[in-house]
């Protein structure tokens, strides 16, 4: 699971305020090391996902507004996870890059997959850095394979009441209408991942007068 990812990017000078096309454009490769010349890509996007970029840029209307009156809830099942790593990409580069960036809105992010492979690499990437009002809900699917595990405690997560500002990661089914049930009134939803599930979280929805934008589905 050691990935190496190269990215291909044509940079055409133009005259700004402070030269950074001009910069990035006479060098052969942007190195770790050049603060000055940070830069941040994401999408393209043709999809329902094209809305959360917009959702995490909102302003902040007060500086006393609690940003858990709202939430941008991100769903997903297995590979579907794609998604939610963009999301988070930009996320990071926005708090890097504005030091006054703060979010309007909660954000968070539940994914589920049986595969304990994906489930680490998924879990670790997503939490690998703590930002301000983002939470992470994991839940593996199945206890194949992992040690010491008590069959009895593979209880549906839907008993459990989740922890306003604590990210989680659990052993057990994820209850999605726990998940919306307990999400703040003004809430938008997306999903990627299975179409039974899709199904179910965009009634829901429906039910709880979120605003659903329902995504790729596959299984």
């Amino acid at each position: 699971w050691q990935w190496n990812v190269g990215f291909i990017i044509a940079v055409h000078p133009r005259e700004d305020k402070y030269g950074f096309t001009e910069r990035v454009a006479k060098r052969k490769a942007i190195k770790k090391e050049d603060e000055e010349n940070y830069m941040m890509s994401y999408g393209p996007y043709r999809s329902s996902f094209a809305n959360i970029i917009p959702f995490l840029n909102e302003e902040t209307e007060s500086a006393e507004m609690d940003p858990y009156e709202s939430a941008i809830i991100l769903i997903a099942t297995g590979a579907g996870c794609s998604y939610m790593l963009d999301a988070i990409l930009y996320l990071r580069g926005k708090f890097k890059s504005d030091a006054k960036f703060r979010l309007k809105h909660s954000v968070r992010i539940h994914f589920s997959c049986r595969s304990i492979r994906l489930f680490q690499w998924a879990t670790n990437f997503l939490s690998e850095v703590q930002m301000e009002n983002v939470q992470i809900f994991a839940n593996l699917t199945s206890h194949k394979n992992i040690h010491d595990y008590d069959e009895k405690e593979d209880v549906e997560i839907q008993e459990n009441v989740l922890l306003p500002k604590a990210s989680q990661a659990k052993v057990g089914r994820a209850s999605f209408k726990t998940v919306l049930r307990q999400a703040p009134h003004a809430s938008k939803v997306f999903f990627c991942g299975h179409p039974r599930i899709q199904s179910d979280i965009k009634t829901l929805c429906k039910e709880l007068h979120f605003t659903f934008y329902d995504g790729h589905s596959f299984g």
